[in-house]
């Protein structure tokens, strides 16, 4: 039986390399993910409510004019869900929470709010 010539070893070898890459190389997220237009995501601000009724809290309605330039999907108040010491003056925990489209969150971030990151 004859030997294989060098081209024939050589193309072997690539084939194999490019399979192992093609089965292996493309394993994270950003290779299987389809973007999605209708994904969104959930920024926040704190609405300035302080424990004892102090502090004037700015209502979700309000403050939305903070984000013009942004397409809101929804807008609600919500509590970050985080312990806080019972102190008079003190923040209450109580944001105004906005539902936006995820290439909107630098222009946000640039406002104030931040990408609401709690489990509630």
């Amino acid at each position: 039986m004859k030997s294989l010539n060098f081209n024939a070893q050589l193309f072997i070898k690539l084939s194999g390399w490019l399979w192992m890459f093609a089965i292996f190389g493309c394993t994270s997220k950003p290779c299987h993910e389809i973007p999605d237009p209708n994904k969104t995501i959930f920024i926040y601000k704190y609405d300035g409510s302080l424990q004892c009724g102090e502090g004037k809290p700015v209502s979700p309605q309000k403050m939305v004019k903070d984000l013009e330039g942004v397409e809101v999907k929804s807008m609600t108040s919500k509590h970050d869900g985080l312990m806080r010491l019972q102190v008079c003056g003190a923040p209450t925990g109580q944001a105004n929470v906005y539902e936006i489209k995820p290439e909107d969150l630098e222009k946000a971030e640039k406002r104030g709010f931040r990408e609401w990151q709690f489990n509630n």
